[in-house]
């Protein structure tokens, strides 16, 4: 019976550890965007993005926080990818997208200097310890 807790404690460890991402990029290329893109490219390039961040349905609302510097979000949208429009993000210094999951918390964060794309974020974890 020991052996089996063990084993069970070690398997649900290694699943999490494996399931999780928390990954940083600042140079080249993640999530089919590529740093120094301009906000509009990257907007365009929003639906591939997501996707490959797992999004499985674009057609979800999804929900957004929107920082035009570097407090609180001065915006936060419930809006479907398709309903989203460029004016919405436009001259801000970060976009955060919460993939909707039923099992992980789930974000994509590209933040902007000078309107180019200069640090994409992803961060997933099955769950959040206090």
């Amino acid at each position: 019976m020991g052996i089996i807790l063990i084993v069970l404690v070690i398997a649900i460890i290694t699943f999490l550890y494996f399931s999780s991402i928390n990954s940083t990029i600042t140079k080249g290329t993640g999530y089919e965007l590529t740093i120094g893109m301009s906000q509009n490219e990257v907007f365009k390039r929003l639906p591939n993005a997501l996707e490959a961040s797992g999004m499985k349905d674009l057609n979800t609302p999804i929900n957004v926080n929107v920082y035009i510097g570097v407090d609180a979000p001065q915006k936060q949208l419930k809006v479907a990818l398709k309903e989203l429009n460029y004016s919405s993000l436009d001259n801000a210094s970060k976009w955060v997208f919460f993939i909707d999951s039923n099992y992980f918390f789930d974000r994509l964060t590209l933040e902007f200097c000078d309107k180019k794309l200069c640090k994409i974020e992803r961060y997933r974890l099955y769950f959040e310890l206090p």
